[in-house]
């Protein structure tokens, strides 16, 4: 059965594309096959940018422009740019996709799934969630607004499967993600650190270490326990090396 979790900011500079790329690492590293990360918003979105892929050659959304008729998922993952065993299909600054392929994006997310777990960074737009959905958001009352009004606009779509909330806060406020979460009536999937050293890495463009690594991996093992398939195997122990 394809698995596909979109992850939707709440609000601008939650680090939305840090953590989806963090939950493709680490997802990825309990699969037998790659995880793709995808942008979801393509003419904003640069996650090759996020993972210091910007300069590998590959495909991006411009390339798959001319697609016509059903994706062939295969096609596509084997000319993605790859970073360990995650594969980015990434935006282009100002892209739009043409009119003649008004649903491109979820064609083509939907036939990479075929093969193996997706990904989807959807920015700040619940509109462009595909399958499972991931809401990220920090703490605080401008944050709590934007919050509550994306979980009113998920309201009735209640995809089957996974859904619930990441909160970008110090591990010790535990307790006041949990009461965002009950606010929003979203399940709390974990709690990850704004940790410097996760940013810088990603401007260099590598993943984050061992220190985020436990973290992700709760949050990894709270998404696949609450997929109901069985084919996902639970989180290993260990440490999670950086590039």
């Amino acid at each position: 059965m394809p698995v596909i979790l979109s992850v939707i900011g709440a609000s601008g500079g939650v680090g939305t594309s840090t953590v989806a790329a963090g939950l493709a690492a680490e997802w990825a590293a309990r699969q037998e096959a790659a995880v793709a990360l995808v942008d979801g918003d393509p003419p904003f979105g640069r996650l090759d940018l996020v993972c210091g892929l910007d300069t590998v050659p590959g495909l991006r959304w411009p390339d798959l422009a001319g697609l016509r008729g059903r994706p062939e998922g295969g096609a596509i993952r084997a000319r993605l740019p790859r970073s360990r065993a995650c594969l980015v299909l990434s935006g282009a600054s100002g892209w739009v996709a043409p009119p003649s392929s008004p649903d491109l994006v979820g064609d083509v997310v939907r036939a990479l799934a075929d093969d193996a777990p997706v990904i989807v960074d959807a920015g700040r737009d619940p509109g462009r969630a595909i399958g499972d959905v991931v809401v990220v958001s920090r703490v605080g009352v401008g944050y709590l607004a934007d919050l509550e009004r994306v979980a009113q606009r998920l309201e009735g779509r209640r995809p089957d499967g996974t859904r619930g909330l990441i909160v970008v806060a110090p591990r010790r406020w535990r307790h006041v993600a949990a009461e965002l979460a009950e606010r929003v009536a979203l399940p709390l999937l974990g709690v990850v650190r704004a940790d410097p050293a996760v940013r810088r890495a990603f401007e260099r463009g590598t993943l984050p270490g061992r220190r985020w690594r436990s973290e992700i991996a709760d949050v990894v093992a709270a998404v696949l326990g609450g997929t109901g398939r069985p084919s996902v195997q639970p989180p290993a122990a260990g440490g999670w090396e950086s590039p």
